[in-house]
């Protein structure tokens, strides 16, 4: 009796244990999502009362005043409001800091208020962005004059941008009120819109909205937005394709190709939103990022085979290469890691186009005095290419995929790589062959004297946590036909129109995503680069 006693109290004291244990637990999440949502109230308030000068408005007081305005006038009255975005905010930022950026920010807040002088209302919604409210009734051309008004002040950069050699513009985008809106979010929603295009087409400039705009261009703003929340949220990523020495049947390295991971959509190329960035100037920041995470694997890969020579390369875009401050940059990543800048490789396309560019030249210079391989695809295989290849600064040749197109009897481009091999192998380059797909390619390329090989035949790309798995399992011995052991890189996660299509295509071209705007960046900078006497 006593036995069933004490076994009933160890029970109800078991159950009063978890019971409590149970409830400090709640408690604690509770607490959190408390302070939480307490920190993030505390934050939004900040921003809201984010005030330059005394004359401005927060952001609460601009949406109350708008609708207030709006509803007192009806469909009668008229008024405009323009909407102020900085370009390149976040490059300024890595240019002068973050408090030489803010002081800018400050100066452009003083002198719209100095220029407005009380007529029109003025608030800071972002870091780089204001919002004017202007009561006065516009019509088209006084809307245009003060659009450029807007630039002009916008591009007077004051003495502390001036002193540090910095231009300054804007993307501005006007909305008339009740034509583009009746409410303060339907005018906001399209004055971002104006302003996301005159940025795309390149920045300084202004765009008045249009009903018809939003039909046009609306999708893109959206996934303009989804890229810049894609960063923030960490759904970019690096894949891999292995690079194998087919002389020697060992791996030789790996590609390191972007890829965003779409929570809905699944693994994305870059060719669908690499345009984005560029325009964004996230660009500049990508860079830097690929570069951290390649130094990263390589070192995780040297600490697993200590005594393997296996190289990474990664992608450099046109945008990116023209960045004065690139090679400092990638100078200060390698030496916060410690890293070995000799066993990365820098890959850049249509390098016979971008020799032209001083900017691009300068940086690959200096990259290679770091330390950095270089290598391009954009050769080409004819005559004048392949004699002038022992002049240029780079490591690595790579051919693309129409060195393959036709294997059959192609007499040729057989002279032309036989020369380029020669070539090579006298100043001691090396040459891949991407785009080999099965054995016949393989065959065709170690006829014709290459000796590395890139492609389907050896494996897609794959995520960055198999990339040790394939060297352990020396997956590049394994029969083509055979899946075994062999990454695979994730299909699209959800069934939408035309996705498995879309995707095939983009499979075609794996290696290397060619950026959409290379060869506009090209065309708009060749009439400078041409005035150049004295390119490095």
């Amino acid at each position: 009796m006593v036995y069933f006693i004490l076994a009933s109290e160890k029970a109800i004291y078991a159950r009063n244990l978890v019971l409590s244990i149970a409830s400090v637990i709640i408690a604690i999440v509770l607490c959190f999502f408390l302070i939480k949502s307490i920190i993030k109230q505390e934050k939004k308030l900040n921003e809201d009362n984010d005030v330059l000068v005394d004359t401005m408005m927060t952001k609460t007081q601009m949406r109350q005043s708008v609708n207030t305005y709006a509803t007192k006038v009806g469909s009668f009255g008229s008024f405009a409001m323009f909407y102020i975005s900085v370009d390149d905010f976040d490059s300024l930022k890595e240019l002068i800091g973050g408090d030489g950026a803010n002081n800018i920010i400050r100066g452009i807040a003083e002198r719209l208020v100095h220029m407005l002088k009380g007529a029109a209302n003025i608030a800071k919604f972002s870091d780089n962005t204001f919002v004017i409210f202007d009561k006065k009734e516009y019509n088209y051309d006084e809307l245009q004059e003060m659009a450029d008004n807007l630039l002009d002040l916008v591009n007077d950069n004051g003495s502390f941008s001036r002193r540090e050699n910095v231009q300054i513009t804007a993307s501005i985008g006007v909305a008339m009120y009740p034509t583009c809106g009746v409410t303060f979010k339907e005018l906001f929603s399209n004055l971002e819109l104006a302003s996301y295009i005159a940025n795309r087409q390149g920045g300084n400039k202004y765009i008045i909205y249009y009903n018809e705009l939003k039909e046009e261009e609306s999708g893109n703003l959206q996934y303009f937005n989804e890229v810049r929340e894609a960063m923030q949220k960490g759904e970019l990523t690096l894949f891999y394709q292995p690079i194998i020495d087919v002389k020697q049947n060992q791996v030789f390295g790996f590609e390191a190709l972007l890829r965003w991971d779409h929570p809905k959509l699944g693994i994305i190329p870059p060719a669908k939103f690499i345009s984005v960035l560029e325009q964004s100037g996230d660009i500049t920041y990508l860079a830097k990022w690929s570069l951290e995470q390649v130094i990263k694997m390589q070192q995780e890969i040297e600490r697993i085979y200590p005594n393997r020579e296996i190289k990474l390369s990664i992608n450099l875009s046109v945008k990116q290469m023209m960045d004065d401050g690139m090679s400092d940059d990638f100078k200060k990543i390698i030496h916060k890691y410690n890293a070995k800048p000799n066993k990365i490789i820098l890959e850049i396309a249509q390098y016979a186009m971008f020799e032209k560019m001083n900017a691009v030249r300068v940086n690959l210079l200096r990259l290679r005095d770091i330390g950095f391989e270089i290598a391009t695809d954009g050769l080409g295989l004819d005559y004048s290419a392949v004699t002038q290849i022992e002049t240029r600064p780079i490591d690595v040749l790579k051919l693309d995929r129409g060195f393959l197109g036709d294997i059959t009897d192609n007499q040729m481009q057989e002279r032309y790589v036989q020369m380029l091999v020669d070539s090579c192998a006298k100043t001691r380059r090396i040459i891949i062959s991407e785009g080999v797909e099965n054995k016949a390619m393989l065959e065709y390329i170690k006829k014709n004297g290459i000796d590395y090989a890139q492609g389907y035949y050896y494996s897609k790309p794959f995520p960055g946590k198999d990339v040790v798995e394939y060297i352990h399992l020396e997956s590049w011995k394994k029969d083509a036909t055979s899946n075994t052991a062999r990454p695979k890189e994730p299909q699209y996660r959800v069934t939408r129109p035309g996705a498995e299509e879309e995707y095939a295509q983009e499979q075609a071209l794996d290696n290397k995503e060619k950026e959409k705007n290379e060869v506009d960046v090209y065309n708009t900078n060749t009439s400078a680069s041409n005035q150049e006497n004295n390119i490095v």
